[in-house]
Parts: C-alpha cells; sequence; structure tokens
C-alpha cells in the first residue's frame, strides 16, 4: 500500500490520520507554490514509509479546509500536533522530524 493517497471526504480524512504518523497537504490545481512543492511533498513521502501522506484538493474536498494554501497539517494517532501555510521546505522538514520524534516519545 501507497503512504501517498489523495482524499476527497472527510470520512476517509478521519479514518485515515486515527492510527500512525501523518502529513496532510491541502492544496488546490490553481495554486502556484502548490504545484511547486507538490514535488518535494511526493519526495518526501517516499523518504519516509512510515508516515502516511495525503494530498486534499480543496475545491474537491468535502469537508473543512483552510483558507490558504498550501496548508500542511501533522497528525500522531489522530491528535493534530502542528500545522503551518507556505510552500517552505526547511519548515516543513522540520515538522516532519518533529512529528517522527513524538512517535518515539510515546
Amino acid at each position: 500500500m501507497s503512504n501517498y493517497i489523495a482524499i476527497t471526504t472527510d470520512k476517509e480524512l478521519q479514518n485515515t490520520i486515527k492510527k500512525g504518523l501523518t502529513v496532510v497537504d491541502y492544496g488546490a490545481e490553481w495554486c502556484s507554490p502548490c504545484k511547486k512543492f507538490k514535488s518535494t511533498y511526493k519526495k518526501f513521502s517516499e523518504d519516509n514509509n512510515d508516515v502516511t501522506f495525503i494530498v486534499i484538493d480543496v475545491d474537491k474536498f468535502d469537508g473543512d479546509t483552510p483558507s490558504s494554501v498550501p496548508t500542511f497539517k501533522f497528525f500522531n494517532n489522530g491528535k493534530q500536533t502542528m500545522e503551518f501555510a507556505g510552500a517552505d521546505k526547511n519548515k516543513f522538514e522540520k515538522c516532519l522530524n518533529e512529528l517522527k520524534e513524538s512517535k518515539e516519545l510515546k
């Protein structure tokens, strides 16, 4: 099973984030920074098989979405641990490492 998943419903999202480490990328097709960061996000998913990477297009998602894109949310067993907006690779990597460290502390 791939750890890089496109999701369109809130029910799918809730079922996926409840177990393990998950990162959710809220973006849109019309968003230039989202498009530029997509390959970086995909590379992080390939390098971190212990984390589930979810992609949500805010224009096609049936649940609540952030007001700015891209926005990244980080979850540990369903509990949101961090969130930030913007296509900042260094900040993303820092948050991802903190998420992985939070698993080790449990």
